[in-house]
């Protein structure tokens, strides 16, 4: 099922502790807060890949020293060819949702797969 911008916000209002954990979570893909000032979109492999959990990097947000929120991710344009995108946001919650809205096109970053 998927929820709009208004229900994913609402969603992240509600978390008692947004500032560290889980904060999105479809069974495949998450959000992973890891401080105040940042986070990473991860996606549950079924595969070790030596990293924590058995979860890939898709990206990720933080707060630049400016005040200015990033966001990143890594996409594949074919033939194997990987494009890292950077999107710049207006604050945390933006970050976080339009990252989640754009887990489905992501690549891992170790791997490259889509999946």
């Amino acid at each position: 099922m998927s929820m709009n911008r208004d229900a994913l916000l609402a969603l992240l209002r509600a978390s008692p502790s947004p500032d560290f954990g889980i904060l999105l979570d479809d069974g495949e893909y998450y959000i992973e807060a890891e401080s105040a000032e940042s986070g990473m979109l991860l996606r549950i492999c079924e595969v070790a890949l030596l990293e924590k959990n058995d979860a890939e990097c898709h990206g990720g947000y933080f707060l630049r020293e400016d005040g200015v929120w990033i966001l990143n991710f890594c996409i594949n344009t074919g033939e194997d060819l990987l494009q890292n995108v950077s999107a710049e946001v207006y604050d945390k919650e933006s970050s976080i949702i339009s990252l989640w809205e754009m887990r489905h096109y992501t690549a891992g970053y170790r791997t490259g797969r889509t999946w």
